[in-house]
C-alpha cells in the first residue's frame, strides 16, 4: 500500500545518505562500486510494476522493430566487415580471393567497398541509438516516483559531501544509475526484463543479441559523457559527435 511504500523509500534514503557518509570518499565511487542502497533501489523498481511498465512503453515497439528486420547486422567493426566482404565476394563469384584474412583495422579500411559498408552500418546505428535516446527522455515522467526521487537525493548528498565536484561528475552518476543500472540490461536482453515475450520460438540469435549489444554499449557511452579513442576513420568521428551531442541532451 502507499504507506508502506512511502517507509520503504524512506528506508532507502537513509540507506543511501549513511552510506555515501560513511563509505563513498569519492563520487566515482558510486560507479566503480555497488553501493547496497543503490543495489537495493534498482532491484526493487525494475521489479515493480510501474518500472515494468516504464521498460516496455520505452524499448518494446523500438526492440520488436529491430526483431522484425532479419537483415540488420550492426557490427561496425571495420575487421569484421573486411571478413564478410571476403565471403560474400568468394561467394558470388566461387573464386578465392588472394587477400589476407586477418589485418588491422586501419589495413581493412583501406578497402573503399569496406569503408562504405563501416559508413552505412554507422549512420544506421546512430539513428537507431537516436530514437531509443528520444524514447528514454521522452518517457522519464513514467520512472516509477521512488527511483526519480532517490536519484534526486543522490544528487544531494553528493553535492553536500563533494561541494567542489563538477555538474557533470554528478551527472555521469546519476547516468550510470538510470541508464547503466537500469535500462541497460533490458535494452541487452529484452526479454529477462518482460520488455518481449520469452519463448522457444522467439528465441534472440547471436547477431540480434549483437544488436542490441551495440545500440547499449553506445548509449551507455552516452550516458557516461564518454568518447571512443580516436584511431583514424570517419566512423569513429561520427560516433563520437553522436557521443556529444547526446551528453549535451542527458545534461
Amino acid at each position: 500500500n502507499t504507506r508502506e511504500q512511502y517507509l520503504l523509500l524512506k528506508l532507502y534514503r537513509t540507506a543511501l545518505q549513511t552510506e555515501i557518509i560513511e563509505k563513498v570518499n569519492a563520487v566515482k565511487e558510486i560507479i566503480t562500486g555497488n553501493p547496497t542502497a543503490i543495489k537495493l533501489v534498482i532491484n526493487q523498481y525494475r521489479a515493480s510494476s510501474q518500472g515494468t511498465s516504464y521498460l516496455v512503453a520505452t524499448l518494446k515497439p523500438l526492440v520488436q522493430e529491430l526483431l522484425n528486420d532479419p537483415d540488420l547486422d550492426l557490427n561496425t567493426d571495420p575487421k569484421a566487415v573486411y571478413k564478410r566482404w571476403i565471403a560474400q565476394q568468394e561467394s558470388e563469384t566461387g573464386i578465392v580471393i588472394s587477400l589476407p584474412r586477418e589485418v588491422s583495422r586501419e589495413e581493412a579500411l583501406k578497402h573503399e567497398n569496406v569503408r562504405i559498408s563501416v559508413d552505412k552500418t554507422v549512420t544506421r546505428l546512430i539513428k537507431i541509438c537516436e530514437s531509443f535516446l528520444t524514447s528514454i527522455l521522452n518517457n522519464i515522467s513514467l520512472l516509477p516516483f521512488g527511483l526519480r526521487s532517490i536519484c534526486g537525493a543522490l544528487r544531494e548528498d553528493l553535492t553536500a559531501k563533494f561541494p567542489m565536484a563538477s555538474e557533470d561528475e554528478i551527472t555521469k552518476v546519476l547516468g550510470n544509475v538510470l541508464y547503466y543500472r537500469y535500462i541497460n540490461p533490458a535494452i541487452i536482453a529484452p526479454e529477462a526484463f518482460g520488455v518481449i515475450e520469452s519463448s522457444s520460438s522467439t528465441q534472440l540469435t547471436p547477431v540480434q543479441r549483437r544488436n542490441l549489444a551495440s545500440i547499449a554499449k553506445l548509449l551507455q557511452f552516452a550516458a557516461a559523457g564518454q568518447r571512443f579513442e580516436y584511431t583514424g576513420g570517419d566512423d569513429l568521428n561520427a560516433l563520437n559527435q553522436f557521443l556529444s551531442t547526446s551528453w549535451d541532451k542527458l545534461k
